[in-house]
């Protein structure tokens, strides 16, 4: 075992990271405490599946969606509230922002890009492709949208007006809904498509180009993402087959991707919110009847604690 000899103890750590504190003098790990878990939320004023979504567990936005006319509802982390409609309502549209100040574009063949200040939409600069299930991750000024379910390759930003080229995903596809990652700078594209051989596939953004990292253990697509930065993200849920749905939750730490808490019931193509730590997946399709669901869980993050160790 190599153990790192530090002045203090990291900033951030993980369950089974061992090192020596040379200015206490002590043995130190980290150790989880509290196991990953979810549990109800409030429900949707309206049961709907493949709106755009984003912001934080206890703020949280849905629009659009198989809802009539382009309805968004805001979460408060108790319960949903409606707020002005989209302008043109569609599915499979993607987002990046916060509930008061939000950017969305997508859905084949539109091009049509909306924000959105908190208590009503207004139109933006159309984004420059026409494809639905795009990624998305950033702020309403600083954000990145990427790849598609043609499938496309395509990267853009957007920063507050204006839409620019940037450097291809090494492969395209449908992305899934929430966000993975901070921005320009940081964000995690997991593949969504029902492609053979592509889903679950890994890609990180720096702000220059993409690079392929750790492949998810479930191969299911259109679930639920939350994450802020891109070494702290959740994707739970997800269509295993025509029929079948996920409660399967997968954590990624910028590397690598690992199982943590279930969802109570299975879901896919709903929407995602929150960080790494605190999220919610909510809406969507479901095994149960009828199979759009308004259900809303909330997730908790596993807890570490770092400890000091003794030997005897």
């Amino acid at each position: 075992l190599k153990v790192k000899y530090l002045s203090s103890d990291p900033a951030t750590s993980e369950s089974g990271q061992v090192w020596y504190n040379s200015t206490t003098g002590s043995l130190r790990a980290a150790g989880i405490i509290g196991l990953a878990s979810w549990s109800a939320g409030g429900n949707l004023g309206s049961a709907r599946t493949n709106g755009c979504s984003g912001g934080l567990q206890n703020s949280a936005l849905y629009a659009g969606g198989g809802s009539p006319g382009g309805a968004t509802e805001l979460y408060n982390g108790t319960a949903w509230t409606g707020s002005g409609a989209m302008n043109t309502n569609r599915f499979g549209h993607r987002g990046a922002g916060t509930q008061t100040s939000y950017i969305m574009a997508g859905n084949d063949p539109s091009t049509a890009a909306e924000s959105f200040n908190g208590s009503a939409w207004s139109n933006e600069t159309a984004y420059p492709v026409s494809v639905s299930g795009i990624g998305a991750a950033g702020t309403d000024s600083a954000a990145v949208f990427f790849a598609g379910g043609t499938p496309i390759t395509s990267t853009f930003y957007w920063n507050g007006s204006a839409w620019s080229d940037q450097s291809a995903a090494n492969q395209g596809g449908a992305a899934n809904n929430g966000p993975l990652g901070a921005g320009q700078s940081d964000a995690v594209f997991l593949s969504s498509t029902e492609l053979t051989g592509l889903q679950g596939r890994t890609q990180l953004w720096d702000g220059s180009s993409w690079t392929t990292s750790g492949t998810a253990s479930t191969q299911g697509d259109s679930r639920s993402n939350m994450g802020t930065v891109g070494t702290s993200c959740v994707s739970a849920g997800g269509r295993t087959a025509p029929t079948g749905y996920s409660v399967a939750c997968e954590a990624f730490n910028g590397t690598a991707w690992s199982a943590t808490g279930s969802l109570s019931s299975p879901k896919a193509a709903g929407g995602g919110a929150g960080t790494g730590a605190a999220g919610l997946a909510f809406g969507g399709n479901s095994s149960g009847s009828p199979d759009v669901t308004a259900a809303t869980e909330e997730f908790t993050g596993a807890v570490v604690s770092t400890q000091t160790v003794t030997t005897s």
